[in-house]
């Protein structure tokens, strides 16, 4: 489903796709880690990169929402060079990762200083800017275990601070995945896997496997469970 089918709204989101009930988005409110995982060529490059489309669209300036990226194959967010919207450059090796993860968890150190000094429990209340990261390939992350401290580190207390994690791959094992980051996953998009097992990593319960091999077709496990087809950046 092409993004420009999305009409968006006045509270920011992140648009993922169409269900049968129709068009599905995540608001940036509630949350603090999201999981999307899937074979190759099923499309979850492109629903990050209609994400932030959609919260392009909802302010391209920075003062709403901005964005951070770790971009491994240095390829797929290549357009967002010298955006306003961007926290930091996008990282595109190991170091520049653990770099940006560093920076971020001193950023959430200092919101929590700030929501403490003016009395207030949120992000919101505080009119801070949310941020989100989006982190793909995952599985290059997972061998390095400062990485994935500082990655729980942001799920576990991201919720207050309106700091976002949205981390993604295509090898949905669970030593890519492992136990106490699915724990906090708030939302999971599994896409087409191969076993049953890779979809139980995922959503916690099988079916990923039995999904279509078609590009964007997906489960998306949030209060319940729902089979969507994902947009992409047409």
């Amino acid at each position: 489903v092409e993004i420009g089918t999305w009409a968006g709204g006045r509270e920011l989101a992140l648009p993922v796709g169409m269900s049968a009930a129709g068009p599905v988005a995540i608001p940036m409110s509630g949350w603090a880690l999201g999981l999307a995982a899937g074979l190759p060529g099923m499309g979850k490059t492109s629903l990050l990169q209609a994400m932030l489309m959609g919260l392009l669209r909802g302010d391209g300036s920075g003062r709403r929402v901005q964005i951070a990226v770790i971009d491994v194959k240095r390829a797929d967010f290549s357009g967002l060079r010298n955006q306003a919207v961007l926290w930091a450059p996008v990282a595109r090796d190991i170091e520049a990762a653990g770099r940006l993860l560093a920076a971020l968890r001193v950023e959430m150190d200092g919101r929590f200083q700030t929501l403490e000094r003016e009395g207030v429990d949120s992000w919101e209340s505080a009119r801070l800017a949310p941020i989100v990261l989006i982190a793909d390939e995952l599985a290059v992350l997972a061998t390095d275990p400062d990485l994935n401290r500082d990655l729980l580190y942001l799920g576990r207390l991201g919720r207050a601070a309106g700091v976002r994690v949205i981390a993604a791959t295509q090898r949905p094992s669970s030593r890519v995945i492992p136990s106490d980051l699915r724990a906090l996953a708030d939302w999971t998009v599994a896409f087409s896997v191969r076993s049953q097992a890779d979809s139980r990593v995922i959503l916690d319960c099988g079916g990923a496997e039995r999904l279509p091999r078609q590009p964007g077709r997906a489960l998306l496990r949030r209060d319940d469970l729902s089979e969507i087809q994902c947009y992409y950046p047409g």
